[in-house]
């Protein structure tokens, strides 16, 4: 119900040509979107219950947009532009994605040459040198494979049924926020624990979706001139909870990673979770980035905006265009809470 109170509101934005009145106001304004990856197919459950996997079709239908209606940069342009003050060009908008799933290059990468739009990907280098899943897919897949019928949380007191999906990604999202407020070594402490009292012995093997890409794979979208690497650290800790040397050491290691996976030197960096403090924009400026991005879930404005702080917006799985149109004109970040 709420969706679709959302969809006729900002449908009904659109139809009265409010979006398209603000993009033409807000021309200098420049959306920096930000993805994780893209399935063939849908997917649905604890796996994908907070769509960071958006179906191709949906991915295809917002970069159909943004061709007709803006000029797809490289974030490497903006950030030049933000660091000689030059505008950009009207209607600018920037495609980046984090993580480094294996889907950016089998689902993403053809559609992205398709529309000829240029984007930058954020290698957790970890993930991808490894194979090993992100901390928080593991805990998906352990709520996704457990045949237990309650969670007894070693997180908080309390203990939770799960007698169905329902439940099961209910669990699943109320544990992994507590776990992100946690410093990196104890979250994978408890991650451990949670692991061995879902699954006992179990651990299956990580699900496709959740696959990194593999060094050619990189290599091959790089020499298309459309694709830029970046990095995402090196484990993807939450630094603002880390200490300054283990921030420093995050940012610093994953960009020599991140430029040796693909032949390239690494120019920017994106915080993990989005968190950052001036104190992390001086260590990246000091590894020698040229920009970093976080989300601030709004559209950049024409001035005033730190080449390493940029925001970024996100679209998401089953977005209508009127939708679409007021993110990237800057309307819905008004709205944010819909």
């Amino acid at each position: 119900m709420r969706r679709l109170l959302r969809d006729l509101f900002y449908g009904a934005l659109h139809a009265a040509r409010c979006t398209g009145w603000a993009r033409h106001r807000r021309g200098l304004h420049v959306p920096v979107l930000f993805y994780h990856g893209v399935s063939a197919e849908r997917v649905g459950g604890v796996m994908n219950c907070e769509k960071k996997h958006v179906y191709a079709g949906d991915f295809e239908k917002h970069l159909s947009f943004l061709k007709r209606f803006y000029n797809p940069v490289p974030l490497s342009e903006y950030a030049a532009a933000l660091r000689s003050g030059v505008p950009m060009r009207p209607h600018s908008v920037v495609v980046t994605f984090d993580d480094g799933y294996e889907n950016n290059y089998r689902a993403a990468f053809p559609l992205l040459k398709k529309y000829g739009v240029p984007a930058t990907l954020y290698l957790a280098t970890e993930f991808v040198e490894s194979g090993e899943m992100l901390w928080f897919d593991r805990l998906a897949c352990a709520f996704a494979a457990t045949k237990a019928q309650r969670f007894e949380s070693p997180v908080e007191s309390g203990s939770w049924p799960l007698r169905g999906e329902a439940e099961m990604t209910a669990c699943y999202l109320r544990t992994k926020k507590r776990l992100k407020a946690l410093p990196d070594a104890r979250r994978r402490e408890i991650l451990d624990k949670i692991c061995r009292e879902l699954l006992g012995a179990q651990r299956p093997d990580a699900p496709a979706l959740f696959a990194p890409l593999k060094k050619e794979q990189i290599r091959e979208m790089v020499r298309s001139g459309l694709i830029d690497i970046g990095s995402h650290s090196l484990g993807h800790p939450i630094l603002t909870a880390v200490s300054a040397q283990e921030a420093r050491a995050e940012i610093a290691e994953s960009k020599k990673r991140a430029s040796g996976l693909s032949g390239l030197e690494a120019q920017s960096f994106s915080y993990p979770n989005g968190a950052y403090s001036a104190e992390l924009m001086r260590l990246v400026e000091e590894a020698g980035y040229d920009s970093a991005v976080a989300v601030g879930l709004r559209v950049n404005p024409p001035a005033g905006v730190s080449p390493y702080a940029i925001d970024r917006v996100a679209l998401a799985e089953g977005d209508t265009t009127a939708v679409i149109a007021s993110t990237l004109c800057g309307i819905r970040e008004k709205f944010i809470a819909g």
